[in-house]
């Protein structure tokens, strides 16, 4: 799932932090989005994805 953080890096602002089903709501909501992915972001468990001001993603 870590290689796959940069791909979300486009739905959230920096200073941002997302609930698990807030994430998947956006990524489906992409125009081209990847399948794959959006299984990867399903099995995986995390409670939330922040976004830092530098533009680091960090799971929680």
């Amino acid at each position: 799932m870590l290689q796959y953080l940069h791909t979300l890096q486009v739905l959230m602002q920096p200073g941002i932090t997302l609930q698990r089903n807030e994430v998947i709501r956006r990524y489906r909501s992409l125009k081209n989005f990847n399948k794959e992915v959006l299984k990867m972001i399903c099995m995986t468990e995390f409670f939330s994805i922040s976004k830092n001001e530098k533009g680091e993603l960090t799971m929680v």
